[in-house]
C-alpha cells in the first residue's frame, strides 16, 4: 500500500498542496471514476489476468453523490478548484483535463499522488 511504502506520503502531499494554495497555483484535481459500465480497460485487465486480480473486482465511483464517495482528509479539494473524473489510468484521455489547461493558459504542470 501507499502507505506503508511512502510513511511520508500524507505528509509530504499536504504540504505541498498548502504551499499550491497559498502561491495562488490552479489546482485540478483527478479522481479515479471505475466502473465496469463505462471503464472497458477494466474487463479487458480482468480477463487477461483471468479473473485473479481482486483489484478488478471493485469500482471505484467518482459521483459525490455516493456513499462510497470519499476524499482523503489530507487531500480535499476546496473552493474554486476544479475536479475531473477519469475513467482511465491516463488523466488526458477522455476526460476535460486538456481542454482546462488550454483554457486555463497552464503549460506547466506538478503531478502528485
Amino acid at each position: 500500500s501507499v502507505r506503508k511504502d511512502f510513511p511520508k506520503f500524507e505528509q509530504n502531499l499536504k504540504r505541498t498542496i498548502d504551499i499550491c494554495r497559498k502561491q495562488k497555483a490552479k489546482i485540478i484535481w483527478v479522481r479515479a471514476d471505475y466502473k465496469y459500465n463505462h471503464s472497458p480497460w477494466l474487463v479487458q485487465f480482468d480477463r487477461l489476468n483471468g479473473g485473479n486480480r481482486p483489484d478488478t473486482k471493485s469500482e471505484i465511483p467518482c459521483d459525490p453523490e455516493s456513499e462510497d464517495f470519499a476524499w482523503e482528509d489530507f487531500a480535499t479539494p476546496e473552493g474554486d478548484e476544479i475536479v475531473i473524473a477519469k475513467k482511465s489510468w491516463n488523466s488526458a484521455s477522455n476526460t476535460a483535463l486538456m481542454d482546462v489547461l488550454k483554457q486555463e493558459g497552464i503549460e506547466n504542470v506538478l503531478v502528485c499522488g
